[in-house]
């Protein structure tokens, strides 16, 4: 399981926090060589219990180490020294609590010394005391074999740290940097390693560290390589993980490394939990030998690197499976901060340019570092396989990466152009498959003065407007800080018709035009601008002027046109665009109707010219209408004028097509007239028909929009005796409809009357022939029983009231007709050209 890792030179805040005095700060050199890192089978595990000191101040141990063979007072194991560790045990546990984690350690060759349990982590000097203690038995142990067989330099006096659980935890870490504070141990090495498990800090006020627990006077002095390792479980329902990383955030003076194991609880790192324990604790969700078997894992490689100085062991202990900057573990979270943390060794430095710490802005400065593994081992001799990273910066600022020379000295370049003036500290970071070291040197960075431009620039404001203006045109830092405004003051002239805002960053200021009208006179302002950057105050102060640039301000509606009234076909009117619109500058208004000067807009005709809008009715057209007009000064955007209206109507006499009113039409036939096409009104008004008929000959009457008219059956002739009247409410028109009837041709209508017999072979045969044309026929046949009676005469005479021609023709029968016989007439029309019959 990965998480998010306090990455050295991740955080800013703890570049800013970083105390010079750390860095060179006096360790005692470490001893070296160290001893090897034990390769072999597990040793067997033998222990002890002792005591140093008498009445009160003695001191009550459990030893633990690598033996000749397991069990109590076990011959000590011969292949050291060995490495060790003073454990102190949380709050009320006994020295046999710690045996199952002790043994973890002593099989991989760390003898450990377990102390009683604390309840308060406060006590530094008491504490101190105790390990104190711890070390002078160690000491015991190493001068002879009388308490212990084989123990006779077999412990390494140089090579030891400190560990604990729960409130024990929290006293080890308490204690680690005043190991110098104790006289009784002249020139011993002090303590270069810690690791806590379950760490406890409840003892502990809220803003409790160092400085104010440690007694007055005492000088805070951690170890190289200054970095711990802090064991908790996800499931420790006593220290809670976040409380113990708060801790180990608050000093920038120690390097940390912070697991959390997954299902592990506060009370399964000791031997056994008490029933009170319990309550107070989460059930683990994974068993004591796991979550003892994964604290060793990592315990064990991170005291081979602390106390053996085996730089390969440091992947492991600090969770680096897959690479060196990756952190990762599948069985817990990690988190941590190594800035402080020292796991190499310098032995020289060479910085250019030297002999001195000022550095221009020209300047590019090499700081050059010869190193070492704590082991001793030259750079020019780790393992081409391993990671090295340099890493640069000026605090304050982005790091960037550095290099290796061609003899693996660190190497930084740092160019002074971009980085502020003032006192500033360069870091030189080199890692080593992820393992840090950090080193500061403090330097001055030299000010430049400002370069203020030449000539200076002058502040143009458009009138009645604003314009922003960059500090950076009046002056540059040759340093590479931005130029800031610090003050602006109008110091002369039309003070009154401007202001000045400065923004909330200061790189530039807003100046504003603020008289009405136009006011063009300008004003001089003096404006002190100052270099970015808090560590030198590089300022000036500069005089220019402010102008103000005229602008050609758009036209301004300043009323509405109220309505223009007009009346039909009657004169024009017209309207001064100025009585409504007006120009600052007072140019002469332009204007226009859909882009045109001149034109037709619905009733009206519209002409302007010379900032004059004139209006004619158009004829015969009335009604309301909007004129809408954009006038501008040629110049800007134009606004809109709405010119609103309205044209009386007239009454304007009806149009009449007299045309329409002469008609002909056939004999017998009908037609139909649209009145539209008789008459209308161009008003539109809705016309009036009616009709006055007095005529037998012709009739006349009105289907909605049309009249017919038709004639009398076989009339034809002339008649004007209809009037046709159409109105539209207040004038009439009343007109003769002259009607011409023409003649068209009939056919005539023969009947047999009878037929008179005179005697058996003749008789007299009385016909009729009515035709409505009064014509006499010219020609008659008649057949009796088919055949053609020849050289007959007839007799006739005409009635011209019924336009009857009575008829009476003597005919003899065919001398074949015996008995019935059939008689047929028929008469020619001549104008028609067709024959009418009757028979009988």
């Amino acid at each position: 399981m990965q998480a998010a890792s306090l990455r050295c030179l991740a955080v800013v805040g703890l570049f800013l926090l970083v105390p010079l005095h750390s860095a060179f700060a006096e360790h005692p050199n470490e001893t070296v060589p160290f001893p090897s890192k034990h390769e072999g089978v597990d040793f067997p595990v033998g222990y002890i219990t002792g005591h140093q000191g008498e009445g009160e101040a003695q001191t009550h141990m459990q030893v633990i180490y690598p033996a000749m063979e397991d069990g109590f007072e076990a011959d000590m194991a011969g292949n050291g020294p060995f490495t060790w560790v003073q454990f102190i045990g949380d709050d009320g546990e006994d020295i046999e609590q710690y045996t199952l984690l002790a043994t973890s350690l002593a099989k991989r060759g760390h003898i450990v010394v377990v102390h009683a349990g604390v309840s308060d982590a406060t006590d530094f000097d008491e504490l101190l005391s105790q390990i104190e203690s711890g070390y002078e038995f160690m000491v015991s142990l190493n001068a002879s074999n009388e308490a212990l067989m084989g123990s006779f330099g077999q412990i390494d006096l140089d090579h030891w740290g400190l560990g604990g659980h729960g409130h024990g935890a929290a006293a080890a870490y308490g204690v680690l940097p005043f190991w110098n504070e104790r006289s009784a141990t002249p020139n011993a090495q002090p303590p270069r390693a810690v690791f806590g498990l379950g760490a406890d800090f409840s003892s502990w006020g809220e803003a409790d560290h160092w400085a104010s627990l440690a007694p007055e006077g005492w000088i805070i002095d951690v170890p190289k390589p200054s970095t711990g390792l802090f064991v908790t479980g996800t499931l420790d329902g006593v220290a809670e993980f976040n409380d113990v990383t708060a801790v180990l955030n608050a000093t920038d003076e120690f390097g940390w490394h912070a697991m959390q194991l997954l299902g592990a609880n506060h009370y399964q790192f000791q031997e056994s939990t008490s029933f009170f324990e319990s309550l107070a604790d989460e059930d683990a969700a994974i068993t004591q030998q796991e979550q003892i078997e994964r604290t060793s894992e990592h315990v064990v490689p991170y005291l081979d690197l602390a106390l053996r100085g085996d730089h390969e062991s440091f992947r492991i202990a600090f969770n680096r499976p897959d690479d060196a900057n990756t952190l990762s573990d599948e069985d817990a979270y990690v988190q941590e901060n190594l800035l402080p943390s020292q796991f190499l060794n310098e032995v020289s430095q060479i910085i250019a340019p030297s002999n001195t710490s000022n550095f221009s802005t020209q300047d590019t400065v090499n700081w050059r570092i010869n190193w070492t593994l704590r082991d001793g081992t030259p750079s020019d001799n780790v393992s081409s396989t391993w990671l090295i990273e340099i890493e640069c910066q000026v605090l304050g600022m982005p790091s960037f990466a550095g290099s290796l020379t061609n003899n693996k000295e660190a190497e930084c370049l740092y160019p002074m152009a971009d980085v502020p003036p003032g006192e500033q500290v360069f870091l030189l970071q080199i890692r080593v498959e992820g393992a840090p070291m950090t080193l500061y040197h403090p330097f001055n960075r030299t000010d430049t003065p400002l370069l203020f431009t030449t000539p200076i620039p002058t502040i143009d404001v458009e009138q009645r407007g604003s314009l922003v203006v960059e500090a950076a045109s009046f002056a540059t830092d040759p340093d590479g800080q931005d130029v800031l405004f610090v003050g602006a003051d109008l110091i002369g002239g039309a003070i009154g018709n401007f202001s000045i805002s400065i923004d909330s960053t200061g790189e530039s200021l807003t100046v504003t035009h603020t008289a009405p009208g136009e006011y063009v006179d300008g004003a001089d302002v003096l404006l002190k601008v100052r270099a970015a950057g808090d560590g030198v105050i590089d300022e000036g102060e500069v005089t220019t002027i402010i102008r103000v640039v005229p602008v050609d301000d758009p036209v301004v509606v300043e009323s509405t046109v109220p309505m223009q009234n007009m009346v039909e076909d009657g004169p024009s009117i017209s309207i001064t665009l100025k009585d409504f619109v007006t120009d600052p500058e007072d140019e002469e208004l332009m204007a226009s109707v859909s882009g045109e000067t001149q034109g037709f807009y619905g009733p009206i005709e519209f002409t302007i010219s010379e900032g004059v809008l004139s209006m004619t009715p158009r004829e015969n057209m009335h009604g309301a209408s909007i004129l809408h007009l954009l006038v501008s000064d040629g110049v800007n955007t134009p606004v809109e004028l709405d010119v609103p209206l309205y044209i009386e109507p007239l009454n304007d006499p009806l149009t009449v097509n007299s045309s329409y009113w002469n008609i002909e039409l056939l004999e017998d036939e009908a037609i139909a007239l649209n009145l539209s096409e008789m008459a209308w009104d161009i008003d539109g008004d809705v016309l009036f028909w009616t009709i006055m008929d007095q005529s037998t000959n012709v009739d006349v009457v009105r289907a909605a929009s049309q009249i017919l008219i038709s004639g009398a059956m076989d009339y034809s002739g002339f008649d004007n005796s209809i009037y046709l009247n159409v109105s539209d409410g207040e004038m009439t028109h009343s007109a003769l409809l002259n009607i011409t009837v023409l003649p068209q041709p009939d056919a005539p209508l023969v009947t047999i009357k009878e037929l008179n017999s005179v005697d058996d072979r003749s008789g007299g045969l009385m016909w009729w022939v009515y035709d409505p044309d009064g014509a006499i026929p010219s020609e008659a046949n008649i057949s009796v029983n088919g055949t053609m009676l020849e050289n007959l005469s007839h007799s006739c005479s005409f009635d011209s009231s019924s336009s009857t021609n009575r008829c009476l023709t003597f005919i003899e029968y065919p001398s074949d007709a015996n008995g019935t016989v059939e008689i047929r007439v028929a008469v020619i029309d001549g104008d028609l050209g067709i024959e009418s019959v009757s028979y009988m």
